[in-house]
């Protein structure tokens, strides 16, 4: 089932009519209630339209919630703090909440929690080097990226002291060679994979 482009309101309004309708033709079919109530000659009533309540559709919650990057066997604490995450973002993002003092607080932060690092090479044919180091304060995670020569990162979850290093290289036009090692506290592995388009 999905989300409909209705707001809150506009339902609360929808159900506020029906009632006064109900309620309307209960008194007017009650015999110690001497109002008359004429349906023929009645006014609709109209209730103002809501242009100021956000809707949320399909693609916003698709935003929000991290389909794609669950992994089966993650705790609710994790994907939780990965929706919260998301949501966030994605709301501080919006035109409404975007000029506000909490979103522009909130962009400085996350501007201080991120920091890149280019170093250009001295020829042209050189390869440019770009490292960036983030932290995700609601995943309890710290990032630290490479590219360049190859790319790598290097993940680590402070909340359940696990590492992740992944290391991948363009080895053909359309190939891509890659090493992933996991180590937590419980296990250690690695993997090594090809990947290319179909």
């Amino acid at each position: 089932m999905g989300i409909e482009d209705t707001s809150v309101m506009d339902i609360g309004l929808r159900i506020t009519k029906n009632l006064a309708i109900v309620l309307m033709s209960i008194l007017s079919l009650n015999s110690l209630c001497h109002a008359h109530l004429d349906l023929e000659s009645t006014q609709p009533v109209s209730f103002p339209i809501d242009n100021f309540t956000p809707k949320l559709t399909n693609d916003d919650v698709s935003k929000m919630i991290p389909y794609k990057s669950l992994v089966p066997g993650s705790t609710s604490t994790e994907v939780a703090s990965k929706i919260a995450d998301r949501t966030l973002g994605y709301l501080f993002s919006t035109s409404q909440l975007k000029e506000t003092a909490l979103a522009r607080m909130a962009e400085k932060t996350k501007e201080k929690l991120r920091s890149d690092l280019v170093l250009l090479p001295e020829e042209k044919a050189g390869t440019t080097h770009k490292f960036t180091v983030q932290l995700e304060a609601f995943q309890s995670l710290a990032k630290m990226e490479y590219s360049g020569w190859l790319d790598a990162s290097i993940n680590y979850n402070i909340r359940v002291a696990s590492t992740i290093v992944s290391l991948s290289e363009k080895i053909f036009s359309d190939k891509v060679l890659s090493l992933k090692h996991e180590s937590n506290k419980d296990q250690d592995f690695s993997m090594i994979g090809l990947a290319w388009p179909w």
